[in-house]
């Protein structure tokens, strides 16, 4: 069976490491249509796949977006797939267009993030005509999380009969064995990075994995930590990450992080892991999400989150289990007063977490989940 998977930005790939070569371990022949970049070719290298590098830009662009769904339609004529799965609003509408256009048998949308939910106006309106024509197209709509699924129903996106979550949710699952696995660096390793990033080794680390952007909540997140470094002075703010020009925060928001001497920012790193390490908590007040990896990595790691509570992010975090869910700015600042005044919750917590991704989010398991509904959806087919 040919499998053929369209994502638009190569910053995606990460969702699908493993599990391409997984399908092709199990019969699949498996082929990737993403935008042009150097990362692309070592990636169907390492994972034994076809690449095909077709333009898919982001934002709405119609000259060059039609263009990219002939290109897609071609390539489909001459591959012949029998599966195409296309991924994120934009891929997604034109990865499905064509593969109706070519009568592909099975046509799988994943639905990643509800990306309306923090729009407005006209552009909330486009965007939700968007999703409702590519649910409405796709033979199958597989969902990031529950609570996506929740959502995209009472919204009128989607019906439930073509709404599927594979296992307990999330893209890829986490590597919670190998890369994510707490007390694996030595001491030596954290004071070096401490030392480097100028963390006193008594700090308590507010940590925040992502884009610095506005709709990540970075605004709440400076705004309960003004409060915090004034009335824990052994508190310390860690953010890995870089800012971003798409929805950037303020200007002046930036300034004041960036010469606050107790806000420490990494930029661009190409492995968060060791940062998790040196964290005490994640705090992520993100105003939407579809299934947080970052919440995951950081329970891999035996770091409670605290999540704001959204649509995606209540998926990820088990309040008062996992981690602590919060509405609003006061509700995060109480959540890590509660986790500083109380380190034998955070630590049972952060246990709890990690138990709960490798009882649920091995990525083994989510790519047989996959594999089994390509199979069963095909056979009903014929």
């Amino acid at each position: 069976m040919r499998l053929v998977h369209v994502v638009s930005s190569p910053a995606s790939l990460g969702l699908l490491k493993g599990q391409l070569a997984h399908m092709r371990s199990k019969g699949f022949d498996v082929h990737l249509v993403c935008s042009p970049d150097p990362k692309l070719d070592r990636f169907g290298v390492d994972e034994g796949i076809h690449v095909h590098p077709v333009e898919i830009e982001r934002p709405i662009a119609w000259k060059k977006d039609f263009r990219s769904l002939t290109e897609l339609t071609a390539l489909f004529r001459r591959i012949r797939p029998d599966v195409v799965h296309a991924n994120f609003p934009k891929s997604g509408l034109l990865g499905i267009a064509a593969a109706a256009a070519t009568r592909v048998p099975l046509k799988v949308y994943h639905l990643r993030g509800l990306r309306y939910e923090t729009a407005e106006g006209n552009m909330r309106r486009l965007l939700m005509n968007i999703e409702r024509g590519v649910c409405a197209a796709a033979d199958v709509v597989l969902s990031v999380s529950a609570s996506v699924s929740q959502q995209a129903q009472e919204d009128n996106i989607c019906s439930a009969r073509k709404m599927v979550v594979v296992g307990h949710g999330s893209s890829n699952g986490v590597d919670a064995t190998g890369r994510f696995t707490p007390n694996t660096r030595s001491s030596e390793e954290i004071r070096r990075l401490r030392s480097e990033l100028g963390i006193p080794t008594d700090a308590f680390v507010i940590g925040f994995v992502g884009r610095l952007v506005r709709t990540k909540g970075i605004g709440e997140l400076a705004a309960v930590w003004r409060t915090l470094r004034d009335t824990h002075p052994m508190a310390r703010l860690l953010l890995v990450g870089p800012f971003d020009f798409v929805d950037p925060v303020p200007e002046e928001l930036r300034k004041e992080l960036e010469s606050d001497p107790r806000v420490h920012l990494t930029g661009q790193v190409t492995d968060p892991a060791p940062y998790y390490a040196l964290m005490d908590v994640l705090g992520f007040p993100s105003h939407r999400e579809g299934f947080p990896n970052t919440v995951l990595e950081a329970a891999a790691m035996e770091v409670p989150a605290l999540g704001k509570n959204v649509t995606g992010v209540r998926d990820a975090v088990v309040h008062n289990t996992t981690g602590l869910l919060f509405e609003d700015a006061p509700g995060l600042f109480q959540g890590i007063e509660r986790y500083i005044k109380d380190p034998n919750r955070r630590t049972r917590h952060g246990r709890q977490a990690r138990q709960r991704v490798l009882e649920h989010f091995q990525p083994r398991d989510i790519w047989q989940g996959y594999e089994e509904l390509y199979r069963s959806k095909l056979a009903l087919r014929g």
